[in-house]
């Protein structure tokens, strides 16, 4: 039976994934808060004319075109152990696919399908790498951690906007669409890292 998906984010690597896992899933939840804005056009997957909509509605709108398998919105602030919660309750699924940018969000999110033993399968971008892992784990950072991963993630949103990235989005895409397709044929959690300095090569990671 294929899996029930929601993904968190419905940007740059949200829009891309959605696309491509559409033949793996038996339905969609997409949860997204942020409306669409001009340079949202460059690198992530919309239909035309919807700056100012929601990304979360949006998406969905497309994949209705694509499919008819069964799309949610969730459209709200995830700020809270209780918002995942009321999100899951009211949109159960079996496994989410984490994309937010938000590094609290993307925090929140991962300890909570920790603690929920729920299926998370988180995507991430740099300028020259890509990541797919299966309940990636973050720790608490230190304040000079903080400042890092705060830069760290203001260069992440630079690259969400900017068109000469738009491939790392398919890269990842590609990767989160094998790992899923992988686990839902095996069982087996697998995950990948993907250096495109000097070509592209990508390492398999067991994630257990």
């Amino acid at each position: 039976m294929k899996p029930r998906v929601a993904i968190f984010g419905a940007g740059f690597l949200g829009t891309h994934i959605a696309i491509e896992v559409i033949p793996l899933v038996s339905s969609i939840l997409i949860v997204d808060r942020e409306d669409i804005e001009p340079e949202n056009y460059e690198n992530s997957i919309y239909p035309a004319g919807l700056i100012g909509h929601s990304k979360a509605k949006a998406l969905a709108s497309l994949l209705t075109i694509l499919t008819r398998k069964p799309t949610a919105v969730y459209k709200k602030d995830v700020n809270t152990i209780d918002d995942l919660d009321k999100i899951y309750d009211r949109h159960p699924f079996d496994i989410g696919i984490l994309t937010f940018d938000n590094i609290y969000s993307r925090n929140l999110v991962l300890h909570w399908a920790n603690a929920r033993k729920i299926d998370l399968l988180s995507a991430g971008v740099t300028q020259n790498q890509a990541v797919v892992l299966w309940r990636e784990q973050l720790a608490p950072a230190t304040e000079k951690e903080a400042e890092i991963i705060e830069k760290s993630a203001r260069q992440v949103r630079d690259i969400c906007t900017r068109l000469e990235f738009r491939p790392m989005g398919a890269l990842v895409a590609s990767l989160v669409f094998i790992s899923l397709y992988k686990y839902t044929l095996t069982g087996k959690k697998t995950g990948y890292i993907a250096h495109i300095n000097n070509g592209i090569k990508a390492y398999e990671v067991t994630c257990e």
